[in-house]
């Protein structure tokens, strides 16, 4: 499995979202990454290499380090990534996320951007463009990577942890 870059933990508790997203280091750590963005046009991945960082003791059903290398499985969910909207400017209050979740999509010749999945009263996605981290409120999202990890039946939850 290839060596994932390393990413930044957490989000602010409130987060003022401008048009721009909100700043965060998974955004930074993202934006210095080489390699395209996956959202980029004419994109096709066709692996995705999936690791969990938590900083809460929570537990699982399954492991933390995966790969998926079905390519329906993974054009699946790199569709759910850029199908997001971003949530509306505004203050948001947000727990901490204790989960995150680094994606790392490639084909055998490109590794894309990382992209972050935290988990939390607000859910959030980075690296998918170079405007920042953004509020994601589509259990599409979780229900793809679900598919993708073969967990069924899964939730937001089932990413989080059970304590």
């Amino acid at each position: 499995m290839r060596s994932l870059p390393t990413v930044g933990l957490g989000i602010a508790a409130i987060c003022v979202l401008a048009s721009a997203g909100c700043d965060s280091q998974p955004a930074q750590d993202a934006a210095n990454a080489t390699g395209p963005y996956l959202c980029a046009p004419s994109t096709h991945p066709t692996s995705l290499a999936i690791v969990r960082s938590s900083t809460g003791s929570g537990t699982f059903s399954f492991p933390s380090n995966l790969t998926v290398e079905d390519v329906a499985q993974v054009t699946t969910m790199a569709t759910a990534l850029c199908a997001l909207t971003r949530e509306p400017a505004g203050v948001y209050h947000c727990g901490p996320a204790y989960v995150f979740y680094a994606l790392a999509f490639s084909t055998a010749v490109i590794a894309f951007r990382p992209i972050e999945l935290g988990t939390g009263a607000c859910a959030t996605v980075s690296g998918l463009d170079a405007e920042g981290t953004m509020i994601i409120q589509s259990a599409t999202v979780w229900s793809n990577l679900a598919t993708a990890l073969n967990l069924s039946p899964a939730t937001e939850q089932s990413f989080a942890g059970t304590t």
